[in-house]
């Protein structure tokens, strides 16, 4: 039953949030839009997550904060002090019999390796980070594979994210 109501209040929290409509929905972004619009694009590990309770404009609303370790940066630059991990914070997670869940938010689990573009989070301290384009800023490595690209080679991927970004600079 709670899990039923904190779905439901998440639902109307969303509707009632005053967003502009052309933010109202997840825009579909292919790789090409992703490269050019984040402003920083990462590589790197997922090494730890924490639940807890977060308040903004609209109410509380439980986010899971992710812990990243960075090895590689494609594009932009981190803040903070220190450039080997950064923060994600996704909407959604589980506090004891709570379970807050949101399609637009990407799925992340601690040794998951990732690409992920990224934008500083507004609403948070400086230095954490949510996925541009929602779900769709984040990809999984598996082995040297990426999964949301049809299993396509890594160092292939790479080369095309860089191509567009390149692209951008003429």
């Amino acid at each position: 039953m709670k899990y039923l109501f904190c779905v439901v209040a998440a639902l109307a929290l969303c509707c009632q949030c005053s967003v502009p409509e052309s933010q109202a929905a997840v825009e579909a972004m292919d790789l090409k839009a992703l490269s050019l619009r984040a402003p920083l694009i990462v590589k790197g590990t997922i090494s730890s997550s924490r639940v807890q309770w977060a308040r903004d404009q609209r109410g509380e609303m439980i986010v899971t904060n992710h812990v990243v370790q960075v090895s590689e940066v494609l594009k932009g630059s981190m803040t903070g002090s220190d450039e080997s991990k950064l923060t994600l914070q996704c909407l959604g997670g589980s506090i004891g019999d709570m379970k807050m869940l949101t399609a637009a938010e990407p799925s992340v689990r601690a040794g998951e390796s990732v690409v992920l573009f990224l934008m500083l989070e507004p609403e948070a301290n400086s230095g954490v980070y949510k996925t541009y384009g929602g779900f769709q800023g984040k990809y999984t490595l598996l082995g040297n594979r990426v999964r949301e690209a049809r299993n396509r080679d890594w160092t292939d991927f790479r080369s095309e994210v860089l191509s567009y970004i390149a692209s951008k600079k003429k």
